[in-house]
């Protein structure tokens, strides 16, 4: 499985994608909302799934997830997106669903918390 990490903080980027392989996942990851939706346009069907902060430059995690919702390319619009934040606002589940998220990591984000995530998404 293939883990898109979403993420413009360098540390929190570096330290997710270092869990995500001691999970056995590969991870290809980019540092800003229009590079996920530049990714996910160019390789969509090698993305599994997206770990996508919400505060970040250039587009917001809730423009990205609202951008991939309204595509007319099937896998944009089905793609699992979880919303990684540390924004007390956006740690509610229902919130996140509302707005086009699959599901909801809270920062600071821990190993076992991440197993189980990605676990949902493993073929």
């Amino acid at each position: 499985m293939t883990v898109l990490v979403v993420e413009d903080d360098f540390v929190t980027r570096f330290v997710i994608n270092r869990m995500c392989e001691q999970l056995g996942y590969a991870c290809v990851s980019v540092d800003d909302g229009q590079g996920c939706l530049d990714k996910v346009t160019e390789a969509h069907s090698e993305i599994d799934v997206v770990l996508l902060d919400i505060h970040m430059p250039r587009l917001s995690g809730t423009e990205v997830v609202a951008t991939m919702r309204a595509s007319e390319v099937e896998p944009l619009k089905t793609l699992p997106v979880i919303a990684v934040t540390a924004d007390d606002n956006w740690k509610d589940v229902r919130r996140c669903i509302e707005n086009g998220f699959t599901g909801v990591i809270a920062k600071p984000v821990t190993l076992p918390q991440l197993s189980t995530v990605l676990s949902k998404y493993s073929k």
